[in-house]
């Protein structure tokens, strides 16, 4: 048993403290230590956690290796272990590879992070000797007083969290507990931690803080039903605890009319249960007496009592119960908590208001929780109480939606969908007893379900608990009859109604209402958004709850009663939504009535870009009319819903409303709405891929649309044309003669609603050719156009091409801005097929720009949003951006995972373009791991590849050859065409990468000059167009090989400004190149040492394409301290790294 140890130790106070093997403290003063801290904690009134830690599988190193290895781990585990914590925390060994901390003054989470961060430099350390040994390390969390308020609880909750880190896989901290298993989902809100009442717990903290051992005082906390106040008392009780108060907790009830004191007499009947009937027999005769005439079941016996006590007197009972109250309050100070006390009767209250004045000498506290609206009752306690000296009132408030996340995450152990966040929040209000109750309701219902993790079903099905519907609507039945007309109008109506709109549909007098209003916001039911105007249910599930208690024909007729106020209201020009006027005849059954107003909820939710809002209308509208013959009004729809799926970039589903639209037109012969159709069709069939069967598309609509005349029709046939040409068979001269025809063409018509996507076309196509200033000209002209018309997806698109040109013409910062505008525009009218697009190209600029998380992040949500269009090809290759991102940002083996995944699932399902880019970043990483034999394999893979660009394919083809070539002169020719190339056409990132790759090339042949040469006109330009990450890599370089001081100063102090912008592999760099400073500075000292250290650390970081750098690095040293004899191992040891061949 591992408490008995305590009691040892508390008898025997001497002993040794150390463990000697590991110099920790030992096992005999942890739990003298644990108890010490306990107490130290309660005086403060403040918090701590305990580490429970176990090193996984460390049998295994005992067993292969010998207990002399494992002692040799376990010593150096205990120095690892020491060193990750403060000087304040101790670490104690409990017994074999077990260990203890205890992290004084240390909430939860700050605890998880701390668990984390040994754990992860317990995963990536190397324990050292023979032979080396890797292990991971497990940890349960618990915090006083949260988890336990004695040694043993703590410490057992502790030990039950290593348990379940273990369970759950190892190498992890488990802080919370974890009681759901795969036959079992249990959730106990009752358990968790409490949610967004920090200042009340502060607040109530600070109060009773403030009292003295001979004083009382009075605490009221209001709030709305469900908002979490009897939790809080609960709360309240284990604070009272630490601070050495007991507690007795009643609930007031709802008081029958003639029978007084009934708070009083539970609080009598609690007492004597707790206290037994001692309590009564040490009080004067006269108060027992006062007590028996109460509550004459409570006493074992009938007692005598002189005749002169027999005569009633209400003071007599207050001083009794007052008398029981101070006696049991000499053994400690008293909580006295009433739950509800907007239930208590009037006697009961007069109690209070007599204990209350007499609390000078008594340490007892009087806690009070009432729901928002005062009874009279109530209020008059509450007024007495606010004159006394020592009184505090708190308010709880529903959760914020943020909370409400919270909440549910810790309930669940995982973080909830963000729609089933809002959902709950919406049907609770945020108030946590609603949420609890709702939880459990899906659990029931199967509609949560665990299954290794939650899975959620439709929980927006679910049915309203009966527990719920009477704790929110009470006893529907017996209210008023004009209470029950409105309530189930107000629910009938929806989300939010007016006063006198309720009294025109009921036909009753305003005032009457406004008296019934005014009734259900006392009792919690309702709330006023405007005072006397408008009100709305205090929660969603109110409303649910009294909606479902309404029989199905009174519904109907009540919501055709709404519907025909509202439609009469609607053509009288009032601001009416007309798909509220609809709701109401779809549930009213009267279907075919809700049509018009339906067909213009679809229009105004189009206009307003509510795309998704548009689609689910017109299925309804589909619905009603799937047995019609009028062909035009549905041919409309299918037009309308297609054009909606593409604006979600539900391509498929768009293509198939617009294929369903067509074959209703050729039932009408409508020649303008087939132009129109086969025009869509063939846009759809772009973003699809299908080239030939956009094109085919795009032939027909020109050929109708030319023979109708219709002009708006045929440019917007031409322009995908020009799109056909550009982007399928890259023939830019084509694409530009189609363009130069359909913008004269406008031109003469003055046709401004597609001249800016010709211009912007136009632009486009000339930036393809390099002619930059024409394509800059067409864009600015595009974007002029698109302003003037208001046309906010165009402006985005057109921002979205034109911020490619500056990007070449200015430089990363100017383009940074145009991606940011059109992402503004985009995301501001949710036009999601613009997005992707956006992003992809943003976090290439933040790439370029060393901004690597914001790249991360800009890369995940662009790899979401394809894999949500069913684009999984494009999806593909942004993983495998993602996956280079990872490498430079250090983390070699995720990037790899990444991208391995990648290539095998493209070759799975042939997505050859993923596959190519993925394979060439691979390509990449192995180059920086130095894994040559691998490079060489994906080199003939490469080559065999067609969808790769030829010049992306080449650099790093080169650099690949130069970096490991022994003759590195055989690819000047072709390298420096290659530079010269991205020259002429301004391709600054490629033209750093080249040029780097010349300059290597030329230090390597030993013609450093020409190296410096051509790496400084790129280092200038880098800086000058912002492109931080190319001139970091550029620069670094540049460092390693020059020895003039002075240039070596300019370009250093440039990189240090940069510092934050670092790779990982850039960072390692700027080590090397710290050192190669030092070298030409002649600064020796301690150089060696550090340069070990830094060979030490590229190895471990994977990089090891920098090992020749750092082993030339040290020669160089050795060479110019004059151990030439050191510096010709170590250019030894360079020349190994030089494998290749011609």
């Amino acid at each position: 048993n591992k408490w008995l140890l305590f009691n040892a130790v508390q008898k025997n106070g001497n002993f040794n403290i150390i463990d000697e093997l590991t110099g920790l403290y030992n096992r005999r003063y942890l739990f003298l230590r644990l108890d010490q801290e306990i107490k130290r904690t309660k005086r403060k009134d403040g918090v701590f956690s305990l580490f429970f830690l176990d090193l996984d599988y460390f049998k295994m190193v005992n067993d292969s290796f010998g207990h002399i290895r494992g002692d040799e781990v376990l010593k150096e585990f205990g120095a690892l272990l020491k060193s990750s914590l403060r000087d304040s925390d101790l670490a104690f060994r409990y017994g074999g590879d077990e260990f203890v901390v205890i992290l004084p003054d240390t909430e939860r989470e700050q605890a998880k992070r701390v668990a984390e961060r040994i754990i992860e430099r317990v995963k990536n350390y190397t324990f050292s000797g023979e032979p080396p040994v890797n292990i991971s390390v497990s940890i349960g969390i618990s915090v006083f007083p949260y988890d336990g308020v004695t040694a043993e609880s703590i410490f057992k909750v502790a030990d039950h969290r290593l348990y379940e880190a273990k369970r759950k896989g190892r190498s992890r901290a488990v802080y919370i507990s974890e009681v759901l298993t795969e036959r079992s989902p249990y959730i106990s809100f009752n358990e968790l931690r409490l949610i967004g009442r920090d200042y009340h717990i502060d607040q109530i903290k600070k109060f009773l803080g403030l009292l003295s051992e001979e004083q009382g005082g009075v605490l009221f906390i209001k709030g709305d039903r469900g908002c979490g106040k009897t939790r809080l008392l609960r709360e309240i009780t284990k604070i009272g605890e630490l601070t050495g108060y007991r507690s007795i907790y009643i609930k007031a009830m709802k008081h029958v009319e003639g029978l007084p004191f009934n708070t009083v007499k539970d609080l009598l009947k609690k007492i004597y249960s707790v206290h037994g009937p001692d309590v009564l027999f040490q009080i004067p005769e006269a108060y027992q007496l006062e007590i028996y005439k109460l509550l004459p079941e409570i006493f074992p016996y009938k007692p005598e009592f002189e005749s002169k006590f027999l005569t009633s007197s209400p003071y007599r009972l207050f001083r009794a119960i007052l008398v029981i109250l101070e006696n049991i309050a000499r053994e400690g100070g008293i909580l006295i908590m009433i739950d509800d006390a907007h239930w208590m009767d009037r006697k009961s209250v007069e109690f209070f208001q007599y204990a209350a004045s007499n609390l000078q000498s008594i340490q007892i506290i009087f806690i009070f929780s009432y729901i928002s609206y005062k009874t009279r009752e109530i209020e008059e306690l509450l007024k007495f109480a606010s004159s006394l000296e020592n009184f505090l009132e708190l308010e709880l408030f529903p959760l914020s939606p943020k909370e409400v996340e919270s909440l549910l995450w810790e309930a669940l152990r995982e973080r909830p969908p963000d729609d089933f966040v809002n959902w709950v929040y919406d049907k609770t209000g945020g108030k946590p007893a609603y949420i609890a109750i709702l939880v459990k309701a899906l659990l029931q219902q199967n509609v949560l379900v665990w299954e290794g993790k939650w899975k959620f079903g439709d929980y927006t099905t679910v049915k309203i608990p009966k527990e719920l519907s009477s704790a929110l609507i009470y006893e529907y039945t017996k209210r008023p009859k004009e209470t029950i007309k409105v309530l189930e109008l107000c629910s009938v109506i929806g989300d939010s109604f007016s006063a006198d709109f309720i009294a025109s549909l009921l036909d009753i007098n305003l005032g009457v209402v406004l008296d019934v209003m005014d009734k259900l916001v006392r009792e919690g039911l309702l709330e006023e958004i405007e005072e006397y105007l408008h009100y709305r249910f205090a929660t969603r599930m109110i409303r649910d709850a009294i909606y479902e208690l309404i029989n199905d024909d009174r519904r109907k007729r009540l919501h055709y009663l709404v519907a025909s106020k509202l439609e009469e209201m609607f053509w009288r020009h009032k601001d009416i939504n007309p798909k509220t006027v609809a709701f109401h005849f779809i549930q009213a059954d009267m279907k075919r009535k809700a049509i018009p107003f339906l067909e213009l909820s679809v229009q105004n939710s189009m206009e307003n870009y509510a795309y998704n809002d548009a689609i689910n209308t017109i299925h309804k509208l589909l619905e009603i009319l799937k047995d019609s013959r009028d062909y035009s009004r549905l041919a409309a729809l299918y037009y309308k819903l297609g054009i909606c799926y593409k604006h979600v970039n539900l391509f498929k589903e768009a293509k198939e409303a617009f294929e369903r639209s067509l074959d209703l037109v050729k039932e009408i012969s409508d020649q303008l709405m087939a132009a129109r159709l086969y025009k869509e069709i063939a846009d759809i069939c772009d973003e699809l891929g299908m080239a030939d069967e956009m094109l085919f598309n795009i032939e027909r609509a020109i050929s109708i649309a030319s023979t109708i005349n219709a002009r708006e029709e045929l440019l917007e046939a031409m322009n995908l044309k020009a799109i056909y040409y550009g982007d399928k068979e890259k023939n830019y001269v084509e694409a530009i003669m189609t363009l130069e025809s359909a913008i004269k063409m406008a031109e003469e018509e003055r046709d401004n609603k597609v001249l800016p996507k010709l211009y912007a076309n136009y632009g486009k196509y000339e930036f393809m050719l390099n002619h930059y200033d024409r394509s800059k000209m067409y864009f600015e002209r595009a974007l002029d156009l698109a302003v003037s018309l208001g046309d906010k997806r165009l402006e985005s698109v057109i921002l979205l091409n034109y911020a490619s040109v500056v990007f070449w013409m200015e430089g990363l910062e100017s383009a940074r801005k145009y991606y940011e505008r059109a992402r503004e525009i985009a995301q501001m009218y949710t036009f999601q097929r613009i997005l992707p697009y956006i992003y992809g190209n943003l976090s290439v600029i933040y790439i370029h720009m060393g901004e690597y998380s914001l790249a991360y992040e800009l890369l995940e949500r662009t790899y979401n949003l394809y894999r949500q269009m069913d684009r999984m090809e494009r999806a593909y290759s942004y993983l495998a951006r993602m996956g280079s991102v990872k490498v430079y940002m250090g983390n070699l083996e995720e990037g790899k995972r990444i991208l391995e995944k990648v290539i095998q699932d493209s070759y799975k399902n042939k997505y050859l373009d993923a596959m190519a880019e993925a394979k060439l970043r691979m390509f990449i990483l192995t180059s920086w791991e130095a894994n040559i034999k691998k490079g060489l394999e994906l080199v003939d893979e490469l080559k065999k590849l067609k969808n790769i660009r030829k010049r992306d394919l080449d650099l790093n083809l080169f650099a690949f050859y130069v970096e490991y070539s022994k003759q590195p002169l055989e690819y000047e020719k072709d390298i420096l065409k290659l530079m010269n190339e991205c020259k002429r056409t301004r391709d600054i990132y490629s033209l750093s990468q080249a040029v780097t790759t010349v300059g290597k090339m030329y230090y390597k042949a030993g013609r450093k000059e020409d190296a410096l040469v051509h790496l400084r006109d790129v280092i200038n330009l880098t800086f000058a167009r912002g492109f931080y990450r190319y001139f970091l890599e550029t620069s670094l370089f540049y460092l390693l090989i020059e020895d003039n001081i002075k240039e070596i100063e300019n370009v250093y102090s440039l990189v240090r400004k940069l510092e934050e912008k670092f790779s990982a592999r850039q960072r390692l760099m700027f080590s090397l190149a710290n050192a190669r400073v030092n070298i030409v500075k002649e600064n020796f000292e301690g150089l060696e040492e550090n340069l070990r250290a830094m060979i030490e650390k590229i190895q471990k970081s994977g990089f090891l394409v920098l090992l020749p750098y750092a082993y030339r690095i040290m020669a160089e040293l050795h060479d110019a301290m004059g151990d030439k004899a050191k510096s010709k191992d170590y250019m030894d040891k360079v020349e190994t790294f030089f494998t290749l061949g011609n």
